[in-house]
């Protein structure tokens, strides 16, 4: 009685510590949320917003891979009453925005070298960095396929953060096999999720792969955690990229008139723009890529530049090791891609087009700080 005594006020402080750090990643979201309603487009602000307006109203796929989750979220939103549809899908992008500002404050909270319950400092600067950097801001006050996205992006990252650090409490508590399936299952179905938003979240692969391993540390829990991850994988992407078959009532040719299965798959993979992996690359001559792009800002604000990159290094250095190497890779892959997200134009007019694979890149930078 008296050890359970001195231990119970320890951890009723700890429990409460932790929530309280919680409550900061969670007004992070709300303020950058909030933050957006003054700003959100009444209409569409390019093509891609154009083509989000005209598949609510008549149905049909989006372009591929078809985006099936934004699709299916906009349908919902859609419905509500205010202001013009436009105006609508601008609003689920700022959720979306401040779900993905909530998710990287609270995963650069438990990636802190500092005590994860404690480490109120990392939550804030990791949230305001993200949520209000110019590549992403952009994209969350407008009707854009983005902003679910990086939602997804980060959630994964929070997950796998999550399941690394609680690895050690977790191993006691998870040999009730209950607990392992859980987040097995709650893997597999963030994984498809992701999958079903857009191809950029594939770059958080070094994360899934870190929580997969947590999951499967024990030989007697393996089978069940790799077939309950992706069996609930598979469900979650069959029943999403299922809906792109829905009819179209667009009077013109479209993206949607997908049929069959065969149909699903190869818009899925992106058949018609070269492949699932297929960048927009320069034809010959001058190219802008998204690498350019944040190349020319920090030139512009060199200081800027440098503060954040320390930032990053420097919060990543107290990380466990298999976070650092997820954390690397995940940086390495979102940094590559934007050197390869190039387009044969002027840069002027390249920027607002190839900015917009800069959002993982910022996600990494503002988790690592």
């Amino acid at each position: 009685m008296r050890y359970g005594r001195s231990v119970l006020p320890g951890l009723r402080s700890a429990s409460t510590t932790l929530a309280r750090a919680r409550l900061v990643s969670v007004a992070m979201g709300a303020l950058a949320f909030v933050c957006c309603i003054p700003l959100l487009a009444t209409s569409p602000q390019n093509g891609d917003g154009l083509e989000l307006v005209r598949v609510v109203d008549s149905g049909g796929a989006l372009h591929p891979p078809g985006f099936p989750l934004q699709a299916l979220l906009d349908r919902v939103v859609a419905w509500l009453p205010w202001s013009t549809v436009a105006w609508r899908l601008s609003l689920l992008s700022a959720l979306a925005h401040g779900l993905a500002v909530a998710c990287v404050a609270e995963a650069a909270g438990r990636l802190s070298s500092t005590e994860p319950r404690d480490a109120l400092t990392p939550r804030i600067v990791a949230g305001a960095l993200f949520a209000w950097s110019p590549a992403v801001w952009a994209l969350a006050v407008q009707p854009e396929v983005f902003a679910v996205a990086h939602a997804c992006f980060a959630a994964l990252v929070l997950f796998a953060v999550v399941v690394d650090v609680e690895a050690d409490a977790a191993a006691d508590a998870a040999r009730s096999q209950s607990g392992l399936r859980a987040r097995a299952a709650a893997l597999g179905a963030l994984v498809g999720v992701a999958a079903a938003s857009h191809p950029i979240t594939v770059l958080a692969a070094p994360f899934f792969v870190l929580a997969l391993a947590r999951l499967v540390r024990h030989r007697a829990t393996w089978p069940s955690v790799f077939a309950l991850a992706g069996g609930t994988f598979v469900v979650v992407v069959v029943a999403t990229y299922a809906t792109l078959v829905l009819p179209s009532r667009a009077p013109w040719p479209a993206w949607g008139d997908l049929h069959t299965v065969a149909d699903v798959v190869r818009h899925a993979l992106r058949a018609d723009y070269g492949g699932a992996l297929a960048m927009s690359a320069a034809a010959g001559g001058a190219s802008t890529s998204a690498l350019d792009v944040l190349a020319h800002d920090a030139r512009a604000q060199p200081v800027v530049a440098v503060v954040i990159v320390a930032l990053g290094a420097f919060g990543v250095v107290g990380a466990r090791g298999a976070l650092r190497l997820a954390w690397g890779a995940t940086t390495a892959l979102t940094l590559v891609v934007a050197a390869r997200a190039a387009i044969p134009a002027p840069f002027d007019d390249a920027v607002a087009v190839v900015e917009r694979m800069l959002g993982p890149v910022w996600l990494v930078l503002a988790i690592g700080a």
